[in-house]
């Protein structure tokens, strides 16, 4: 029974040894709720501003990809299409801060939902 346990650690220490590159694996950290420096920045300079009647705090970019721009909304509502484009996603820390923010419907067009897109809603 130990030679048999002796066997299996020392396979175990082996492949471990084989597989080491001696790198450290590019693996994302979710445990936070702070952004590491390698993340997009939100694409402000290509957002689309659409209809300030019906969705004034949203904007769109080409990809679908749709951003809350106004951080005091407190419900968010968003739509299956924006200025003529189909919302698929929400966007990088979309609406990132948006601390006053109780509710948000999203339609089943989205897809997608981007990291940190609603980091810091303290209120959601």
């Amino acid at each position: 029974m130990k030679r048999s346990l002796i066997n299996v650690l020392i396979i175990g220490l082996l492949l471990t040894l084989a597989s080491f590159t001696g790198e450290t694996p590019n693996v994302p950290d979710n445990s936070g709720d702070t952004p590491s420096t390698d993340t997009p920045s939100t694409p402000e300079d290509n957002l689309i501003y659409g209809d300030s009647t019906t969705h004034p705090y949203l904007a769109i970019n080409e990809d679908g990809s749709i951003y809350c721009i106004d951080k005091t909304v407190t419900e968010a509502e968003i739509p299956h299409y924006f200025n003529n484009i189909k919302v698929t996603e929400v966007g990088f820390e979309a609406f990132k801060e948006c601390t006053s923010l109780t509710k948000v419907i999203i339609p089943n067009s989205v897809t997608s939902i981007e990291k940190w897109a609603f980091l810091r809603c303290s209120s959601l």
